[in-house]
């Protein structure tokens, strides 16, 4: 199954975020663990965005929630709404979702800062004073958004 959900991940990168600089394929059914109502999780990343936005479609017969952020988007949701929260939903896509099509430096950094957004939770300190954030501007070069070309 995991294979075929691979393959489906991979078809809809190319049939709807061609651009993106990242995707993270995550969720119960990447793990095995999927149900008959599993969807499949992606979180899609973006250059720049006017804004975040998740859609829910069907491809290829596998329900799909997109997480279509860029890293100042991102940021917010790992800091501000999961962090905050309690419940790290979305760093935790990043951190346990496979790369599609293959890591990169974009992907590896996100990978590398949304393993603290968890522990972060834990330690219950404010995240907010001396955080790093997600400036990876040095990465998005030859990356362009889609509304950019």
């Amino acid at each position: 199954m995991e294979n075929r959900i691979i393959g489906v991940a991979h078809a809809i990168r190319s049939a709807r975020y061609p651009d993106a600089s990242a995707i993270f394929a995550a969720g119960s059914i990447v793990r095995g663990e999927g149900t008959a109502t599993s969807d499949l999780d992606l979180v899609v990343v973006y250059a720049s965005l006017p804004s975040a936005y998740r859609e829910s479609f069907r491809f290829g017969g596998v329900p799909v929630e997109a997480f279509v952020h860029d890293p100042e988007t991102l940021e917010y949701f790992f800091v501000d709404v999961d962090r905050a929260s309690g419940v790290p939903a979305l760093p935790q896509m990043v951190v346990e979702g496979i790369e599609i099509p293959a890591p990169n430096e974009i992907s590896r950094e996100l990978k590398r800062l949304a393993v603290d957004v968890p522990r972060l939770v834990v330690r219950g300190h404010d995240w907010r004073i001396g955080r790093p954030t997600l400036n990876l501007r040095h990465c998005w070069r030859g990356h362009q958004d889609r509304r950019e070309q």
